[in-house]
């Protein structure tokens, strides 16, 4: 095997490449039930748990997220999205 081989081999295999990077509009489909997305939302949720895939999110991320909760869904779904997150519930 050239050396070219096995450097390609290795691509895609990292811990990194296989990690899911969640953005807001992801948090606020599987928060809100009347969002368009949220089946979709949740279905992927269910593959990324199955396959036990990474999870990633920006700090600000969360903080977008929980502020268009607060206004679709009102303060206790925000609040609920919240304690999701810090607990691992998420």
């Amino acid at each position: 095997m050239a050396p070219s081989d096995s450097v390609a081999l290795s691509i895609g295999r990292t811990l990194y490449s296989r990690a899911i990077l969640f953005d807001t509009g992801a948090f606020v489909a599987l928060a809100l039930r009347d969002d368009a997305h949220h089946s979709d939302a949740v279905a992927c949720l269910k593959d990324v748990v199955a396959q036990r895939l990474p999870a990633v999110v920006a700090f600000p991320t969360l903080v977008e997220a929980h502020r268009l909760i607060l206004q679709r869904g009102g303060v206790a779904l925000a609040g609920s999205f919240l304690r999701s997150v810090i607990d691992g519930g998420m």
